[in-house]
């Protein structure tokens, strides 16, 4: 297994057990989201790891900008980069982000879908 299929295993898998979580139990993640966006310590913890997930991502995954599922992993793993540079240099962001998804919590759930089950299949059928 290289590791371009080991990433689409491992960020199919958490989007969609977090789209699983959010349609099971939105009043939760609404809560989650406002407690997140509200917390200075969450907030930087949250973008230090972000940081380092785009990091190990983008080091070791594909790096590729092509159309294909190598493509997204390299897109998610420098939006992750960025928005964990973003959460700790600029934590207003943060607000911001937040309360938009929490405004937007059925799109949330139908984007983390839609990766989690095309990430899925690329690292786990193919």
């Amino acid at each position: 297994m290289d590791s371009s299929q080991l990433i689409a295993q491992m960020l199919g898998l958490v989007y969609l057990v977090v789209a699983v979580g959010i349609a099971f139990n939105p009043d939760r993640y609404k809560k989650l989201c406002k407690e997140f966006t509200s917390s200075i310590g969450l907030g930087y913890i949250g973008g230090v790891l972000a940081l380092l997930t785009g990091y190990l991502i983008i080091t070791f995954g594909p790096n590729t900008w092509e159309a294909s599922y190598e493509g997204l992993i390299t897109l998610i793993g420098w939006m992750a980069l960025v928005k964990g540079v973003l959460y700790i240099v600029r934590p207003e962001v943060l607000k911001d982000v937040g309360s938009w998804w929490t405004k937007n919590l059925q799109l949330a759930t139908l984007i983390a879908l839609v990766l989690g089950l095309a990430l899925s299949y690329y690292g786990y059928v193919l």
